[in-house]
């Protein structure tokens, strides 16, 4: 069977493959479970009888940054699983054995997301700043590191610390690192080291990997 690109081609039941696509991610944004199955399984079958070459992790990955974003920050790594879910139980179609079994993870990735809570602020904020070009004027105030440092010039000093030349020419050690270079903030708690945690994150920022007697 001949493949065709994907701009020319068509699925099993004959609609063209990119207006497929179109189903597929209008049907995410809207929750319509129907449809987004049907749809992923036109170009799951449709690549699987050769008709064409495509690529529904990545269509489903660009899908998740488009239109939910922020609502579902955990989506990407859940899609990530599925997709080695789905390249770990895919056999030869010449066994018989589990056939298609891999279409799971492709149905699930898509219940998932119709499921999900939306949001396209991730695609609007890069659509405004392909309308908006910044002017000369928005990029000096973006760029003008000095104003930055007199808001916050403490924090701009830590970052001077042993990984830089600028740390380095200030003598700067692990001490000054453990003290202001590893500052966190919105830090979880209770999820720490307890026992020796403070000799291991030392020996950490020495490069010594010994915990004995930890």
């Amino acid at each position: 069977m001949k493949k065709h690109p994907f701009w020319s081609a068509s699925t099993p039941s004959g609609e063209k493959l990119k207006y497929v696509k179109s189903i597929l991610q209008k049907s995410i944004r809207r929750g319509k479970e129907d449809s987004a199955i049907w749809a992923v399984n036109e170009m799951y079958v449709g690549r699987r009888l050769g008709m064409f070459d495509c690529d529904i992790w990545r269509s489903l990955i660009i899908m998740a940054m488009e239109d939910i974003g922020l609502a579902h920050r955990n989506l990407l790594r859940e899609l990530r699983d599925l997709k080695w879910a789905q390249e770990y139980v895919v056999v030869s179609t010449k066994t018989g054995i589990t056939k298609d079994a891999d279409r799971l993870a492709f149905i699930q990735a898509v219940l998932l997301m119709c499921r999900c809570q939306h949001s396209r602020a991730v695609d609007e904020a890069i659509y405004y700043n392909a309308s908006h070009p910044p002017s000369q004027e928005e990029l000096d105030a973006i760029y003008k590191l000095p104003d930055l440092i007199a808001d916050d010039p403490q924090f701009f000093d830590d970052a001077k610390d042993k990984h830089t030349d600028e740390g380095i020419k200030l003598g700067r050690g692990v001490d000054h690192f453990l003290e202001r270079g590893a500052i966190v903030s919105n830090k979880a708690e209770g999820v720490g080291l307890v026992s020796g945690g403070k000799r291991v994150v030392r020996q950490r920022a020495e490069g010594k990997w010994d915990l004995a007697g930890v």
